[in-house]
């Protein structure tokens, strides 16, 4: 998806180019929806059905009117998604490919009518702080830190603000992965070297790499899990 959308709105319409960011990063790692591009603009539509490009598009007010009613307006980003997969495989009379953009507006709809009904003096950034991506990436970096913990510092393998260090590091990768910017060319060694000046690119080979990239695959993998369970 094109990542300058959610960018034009960073500051003219920082809730918005918040979900769209968070829809850009579901889409792209739960893979429940696929990115086309309909009359040039971004759409997204649910993976492996048929897109139904024959029928009419559906309108926003519709949408709105149908869809709002299986939410309760708690529900994470991917869980919405989820949901709108669901909602638009079920129904037939419209063209299931989705505007990117309206499915931005659709969201912040959602968490806006939940916060009218209950009539709290609440913002709509402080739900998306709540489930931002970043809360599931620092539980899991914990999780997996205790639960590696005796075998790397009790077992004598790495001293244990080493090890701490290593998931400072994989706390950083993995947000610039899910929330930070397309491309950004991360590097282990040089975010674990900002930690510790004295660490030779040597060092790191022979006593750190493997170490820190075996647990970097316990934590995407188990972020990707939670982000699918949300």
């Amino acid at each position: 998806m094109n990542q300058g959308i959610y960018r034009l709105y960073s500051d003219a319409d920082p809730s918005l180019a918040k979900i769209l960011r968070n829809i850009k990063i579901a889409v792209g790692t739960l893979k429940n929806f696929t990115e086309v591009e309909r009359f040039g603009e971004p759409c997204i539509v649910p993976s492996l059905c048929d897109s139904l490009e024959d029928r009419p598009a559906i309108e926003r007010e519709f949408l709105e009117q149908q869809f709002i009613k299986h939410t309760t307006g708690r529900e994470h980003i991917p869980e919405l998604l989820a949901k709108l997969s669901l909602f638009l495989r079920e129904q037939n009379e419209h063209c299931r490919m989705i505007p990117f953009m309206m499915v931005g507006v659709l969201f912040r709809t959602i968490y806006t009518c939940r916060y009218e009904f209950q009539d709290q003096v609440v913002s709509v950034d402080a739900e998306l702080v709540e489930s931002d991506t970043s809360a599931i990436i620092k539980k899991v970096c914990y999780d997996v830190r205790k639960k590696n913990e005796w075998k790397y510092v009790d077992g004598g393998k790495v001293t244990a603000d080493m090890f701490e260090k290593y998931f400072q590091v994989l706390e950083e990768e993995l947000c610039e992965k899910f929330i930070g910017k397309d491309g950004y060319d991360f590097s282990l060694f040089e975010s674990l070297k900002k930690l510790s000046p004295d660490l030779l690119k040597e060092d790191y080979k022979k006593n750190h790499r493997n170490k820190i990239e075996y647990l970097l695959k316990q934590v995407n993998k188990e972020v990707v899990k939670r982000l699918k369970g949300v």
